[in-house]
């Protein structure tokens, strides 16, 4: 499980997004109000994958590694 915690300083609706190395979207959640979220990942295969996590004009990555 991959937990998301926000800042307080974050309003409004916050999209996150998990890609593949090759850019494929395998998850898409469109938050407004949860300052934590709880990802299952448990049925991805086993790499990397990148986290894009947008609330307004403000956009940040982050790299995810899973391994059993």
């Amino acid at each position: 499980r991959v937990e998301i915690i926000f800042s307080n300083n974050i309003a409004g609706k916050v999209n996150i997004e998990i890609m593949d190395l090759q850019g494929k979207l395998v998850y898409s959640e469109t938050n407004d109000s949860k300052s934590k979220v709880i990802l299952n990942v448990s049925a991805y295969q086993e790499g990397i994958y990148l986290i894009r996590m947008t609330a307004g004009n403000h956009s940040t990555h982050r790299k995810l590694v899973i391994t059993r």
